[in-house]
């Protein structure tokens, strides 16, 4: 499922001159960038600008670049945070190989924002405990494995990062709204379904979690639904074995964190979750917006 992405300016002429000059800053400055975004990268996002200035549309554009442009500046500091982040876990001493294609993958296909999240997250963990204290990609149970295991204090606490993007419904609907300017949501929705579609993501997130371990799982939703009613709804109609924490972000800020009805046998100390608290939501939290 896609993760929604930032509403467009109805002027195609900026978006051709954003674009060029992102194409002339990646491919100047950041190899590592370039690698992921090449010159084909840049010909197919300006097709898809063509294509929707033609037809008179709101989209689809790429969301990566939509992400990055978004801003007065034109990208030029995300940019240059994006090229640190990447930095930062590629050459971290745990990282593979396989791991490194596997993100650059995941930020050039039709997940991408989720990826984008995910390396806000395990980069802003490295810049602020150190790449020693950090493990990337560790084995869990069976096959599986989780974003981070992070010694927060005197022991590994493993962390999952994931995004819960729009229902398709609600994305159209999103769009619909965009098109005609409208910036308040308008209509009636079906409560039931986004927290079901919640407690359905947090349920198959915790199978990659080892059991009786001090798991967190952090979790991002898009600006709309479902919202924090929703969310605490369904925390409290279901138990979440495996899951000592979570963590509820809106886009890439930090909302809250709850406890009930998860598993007591992988909880965090009030020390650790306070210490993952100030990483996400203190001073030094530099966030990688999507």
């Amino acid at each position: 499922m896609n993760v929604g992405r930032p509403d467009i300016i109805a002027d195609y002429s900026h978006y051709y001159t954003l674009l060029d000059n992102m194409y002339r800053i990646i491919s100047s400055r950041y190899k590592v960038l370039f690698e992921i975004y090449p010159d084909k990268y840049f010909s197919s996002v300006k097709e898809q600008l063509s294509t929707a200035e033609m037809l008179g549309l709101d989209g689809p554009i790429d969301s990566i670049f939509l992400s990055v442009v978004h801003g007065a500046d034109g990208g030029e500091v995300k940019l240059r945070l994006f090229n640190e982040y990447l930095g930062l876990i590629f050459t971290h001493h745990n990282i593979r190989k396989t791991d490194i294609n596997y993100i650059k993958k995941e930020l050039n296909g039709e997940h991408c924002l989720n990826m984008l999240f995910e390396v806000n997250i395990i980069a802003n963990l490295i810049k602020q405990l150190g790449g020693g204290r950090v493990e990337l990609y560790p084995k869990t149970d069976g096959s599986h494995n989780v974003e981070a295991k992070a010694n927060l204090v005197d022991r590994p606490v493993y962390i999952e990062a994931s995004v819960l993007g729009e229902s398709m419904g609600d994305k159209t609907h999103r769009e619909n709204m965009s098109s005609q300017h409208i910036s308040f949501w308008s209509g009636s929705r079906n409560m039931d379904h986004d927290m079901e579609r919640f407690k359905n993501k947090v349920v198959e997130k915790a199978r990659q979690f080892k059991p009786k371990e001090p798991n967190v799982l952090i979790l991002s939703t898009y600006d709309f639904y479902p919202n924090n009613i929703e969310i605490e709804v369904a925390l409290n109609k279901y138990l979440y074995p495996n899951i000592g924490l979570l963590m509820h972000f809106k886009r890439e800020t930090y909302i809250g964190s709850f406890e009930p009805c998860l598993d007591p046998a992988c909880g965090l100390t009030l020390t650790e979750r306070e210490e993952l608290i100030k990483i996400y939501n203190g001073s030094k939290y530099t966030p990688l917006a999507y």
